[in-house]
């Protein structure tokens, strides 16, 4: 097993790589099917197949595979043994240490007690700092509180010895295991240095800009005559996006909702104030298309610390609409929440179960999902209530992360559901764990018109490829086309 290594802060922080070092040519052959699909070289049913297929049996008869629910720019690997007379496979996590398993269990342990509310989050994190342990080797094991999610990712903090070395051997790269990982940490700079550098580098990269941005202007004029062009960004799995330059927003405040006294007079291509957050930011949703086309309402992220839909809003606010359709964009619902990285907004209410349909009073403050101290009791709730009822959408969709599915359903919403996985390539399974009553799935639900659908996206933990992202915009207009369309 090969390790890097780097000074920080008089520590020596260790990073683990693979047991297996033949697996770079996994990761290798990972990132080139990915990088393929980025193109449009490969359909996402393509890829997954190559990915699927992905192998390497050890001298200890484990077979490695690439974990897909897992995996992110670089691969994740699990590996599959046979258990004896059976010969059935199962699968096994890989901690990089054995002796780290209780740590990882004493872990979870406590994030149990907080997800349950018997302790607080600032108990949480103290008794999770205070877990230990020193190997035969005098190393000591920590959890890495920054990169731990439903496991514990790990840490190595030993004394620094009295010596200047930076790097002892190279790394083999930067691999996800299963949970736990253990973090890489990057080496220390010379602060006056690093400042200096900054410096000189930022003033070269402005002038090339100025240089750089008058020559494209100059020979783009020259080119289009100044006339609106289009621009190819990453393509689908099934077809490219095609975008226009966005509208110029007006200078000053966007323009405030309560100003229009009909879903009909909202204007398009602007953005619009439709209410404020806690900490008084403005909540913004994007107006597209044409009116009296079919209504899509969708929304980037209402937990701020799953932001992947950002970036499939992002795509639908600038791609070529070639079809009728009326098109409701709010990037973020939880401005307050994104911006400090948490589930919950500033009043430390989940939003997603803050909404007034089938709602229940869900745990206290500092419970990962507490419901607030009653129906649609935060202002963002109440915003996106309003809302709703003006666009009463016939199609909705909430963009959330970690467990990387779409909920199945029955009947015409159940159609709907299977054709967008198929879309976008994610498995058709039940979400379940925690409480889910007052959700905004469910509220959306009864301010649809008579045939209309609302629909949960989980990605999973990773942040979204450009690939991944345009294939979500894409199938957001093909169930509008396919379903919606008179």
């Amino acid at each position: 097993m090969s390790t890097w290594a780097a000074w920080r802060g008089g520590a020596l922080l260790m990073v683990i790589t693979p047991p297996q070092p033949e697996l770079t040519h996994l990761d290798e052959s990972y990132r080139a099917i990915c990088d393929a699909f980025n193109r449009g070289e490969l359909t996402a049913a393509e890829a997954r197949s190559k990915v699927l297929a992905l192998a390497h049996t050890d001298d200890q008869g484990r077979t490695w595979r690439v974990d897909t629910s897992k995996s992110g720019r670089h691969a994740a690997f699990r590996y599959e043994f046979g258990d004896g007379e059976s010969g059935h496979a199962a699968t096994k996590t890989a901690l990089p240490n054995p002796d780290l398993a209780h740590l990882d269990r004493a872990y979870r342990l406590i994030c149990r007690q907080f997800d349950e509310g018997e302790i607080t989050a600032s108990e949480a994190r103290v008794q999770v700092m205070s877990l230990a342990h020193t190997d035969d080797e005098g190393r000591t094991w920590r959890i890495d509180t920054k990169n731990s999610g439903r496991r514990a990712a790990f840490v190595i903090d030993v004394p620094a010895p009295d010596r200047d070395d930076e790097f002892t051997d190279e790394p083999l790269g930067e691999y996800v295991y299963d949970e736990p990982r253990t973090a890489q940490r990057p080496a220390p700079v010379d602060t006056r240095r690093l400042l200096t550098s900054v410096a000189v580098l930022g003033t070269a990269i402005v002038l090339i800009f100025v240089g750089v941005r008058f020559v494209i202007s100059e020979t783009w004029s020259a080119v289009s005559g100044d006339s609106e062009a289009s621009i190819i960004v990453d393509a689908s799995p099934d077809q490219s996006i095609v975008t226009t330059p966005p509208v110029t927003a007006p200078i000053g405040p966007a323009p405030k909702i309560e100003a229009y006294g009909s879903r009909d007079e909202v204007p398009f291509n602007v953005d619009i104030e439709f209410g404020r957050s806690v900490l008084d930011e403005p909540l913004i949703v994007h107006r597209r298309g044409i009116a009296g086309a079919p209504r899509a309402l969708i929304v980037g992220t209402i937990h701020g610390d799953e932001p992947a839909g950002l970036l499939v809003t992002e795509i639908l606010r600038t791609m070529n609409l070639d079809q009728p359709i009326d098109l409701w964009i709010v990037d973020n619902l939880n401005p307050d929440g994104f911006a400090v990285s948490t589930r919950q907004n500033a009043n430390k209410v989940d939003l997603n179960r803050n909404f007034p349909r089938r709602w229940e009073p869900v745990g206290k403050i500092g419970f990962w999902q507490y419901a607030g101290p009653s129906a649609a009791s935060e202002p963002e709730t109440r915003a996106m209530m309003r809302l709703g009822e003006l666009v009463n959408p016939q199609f909705t969709v909430w963009y959330h992360q970690d467990y990387f599915r779409i909920s199945p359903g029955a009947g015409r919403d159940g159609e709907v559901r299977e054709r967008y996985a198929s879309l976008v390539n994610l498995p058709l399974l039940p979400i379940s764990g925690g409480s889910y009553s007052g959700t905004s799935n469910v509220w959306a639900r009864s301010v649809d018109t008579d045939d209309g659908i609302s629909l949960t996206v989980e990605f999973g933990p990773s942040p979204l490829r450009q690939g991944e992202a345009a294939a979500n915009a894409s199938a957001v207009l093909a169930i509008m086309r396919e379903y919606f369309q008179p």
